[in-house]
């Protein structure tokens, strides 16, 4: 297995305090154009020219006007003499008259006349504008009354002629009654023919209100002996539904009679 050399770092370690030593100072260069002061031929160059390695000025070619036209303008420009400053017209005027032999005496000046009173310009009569016309409104038209729609006639063919206009006939109100209600054979419900039966029950109860009823329910031989009740207690229900004071009937049933109910007033 090799050892690796820590001999390169001294010796960049040595290389580095060679540079820093006196050996490696800039050179003088008094007039600051970049050039040492040895190698100057042109000493006191005017900060700011350019110069080449001999510390000189240099000489740039000029530019081919074809190809460069306005900065060729502006180096011939640069290098044409400047003309000189023309005389103020003041100096050469002075110049050339002669100096006056002895001052004149201002002349007095006229005496300032006294003001007067001046008189009021006349004030220009005030014309108040027209008055403005007065605003005019038209009337808004009203829209016209509706025309009653008429429909038009209708030629009917010979012989045909219309009917009068059918009325609604008057069902007449049933009449009171106290006739025995219907029912169907081992029943209590109230079938078709015992609410029509009970609709004269109810005209005469309404026509008669302190009218008060005994409602007696009957069954056939051979039903059960608690339908007859039952029937009495399902035409008091019905006539109370329909706004009947259920205080004015009484039910009871009886054995017997065949199977319908009765009323009997009290």
């Amino acid at each position: 297995m090799k050892h690796r050399s820590h001999s390169a770092p001294a010796a960049l370690f040595a290389l580095a305090a060679l540079l820093q030593g006196p050996a490696w100072a800039q050179p003088a260069d008094a007039d600051g154009d970049g050039a040492a002061d040895t190698l100057d031929e042109c000493p006191g160059t005017v900060a700011g020219t350019l110069v080449d390695r001999k510390g000189c000025a240099a000489r740039i070619p000029p530019l081919p006007a074809d190809e460069f036209p306005e900065a060729a303008a502006e180096a011939a420009a640069a290098q044409a003499p400047a003309p000189a400053p023309a005389p103020a017209p003041e100096a050469s005027a002075a110049a050339a008259a002669p100096a006056p032999l002895a001052a004149a005496e201002p002349a007095p000046a006229p005496a300032a006349a006294e003001p007067s009173a001046a008189e009021p310009s006349p004030v220009a009569a005030y014309d108040p504008p027209p008055p403005a016309p007065a605003p005019s409104y038209e009337p808004v038209p009203q829209p016209a009354a509706p025309v009653p729609w008429t429909p038009p006639a209708v030629a009917l063919p010979p012989g045909v002629t219309l009917l009068p206009a059918a009325t609604p006939s008057a069902v007449p109100p049933p009449s009171p009654s106290l006739a025995a209600v219907p029912f169907d054979p081992s029943s209590a419900r109230l079938n078709g023919a015992a609410r029509k039966q009970l609709d004269g029950v109810l005209a005469a109860l309404r026509a008669q209100p302190a009218l008060q009823l005994q409602v007696i329910g009957h069954s056939a031989a051979g039903e059960a002996g608690g339908l007859a009740l039952a029937r009495a207690q399902a035409v008091r229900t019905f006539l109370g539904d329909l706004g009947i004071a259920t205080a004015r009937l009484k039910a009871s049933g009886q054995a017997g009679g065949g199977a319908e109910v009765e009323f009997k007033p009290l």
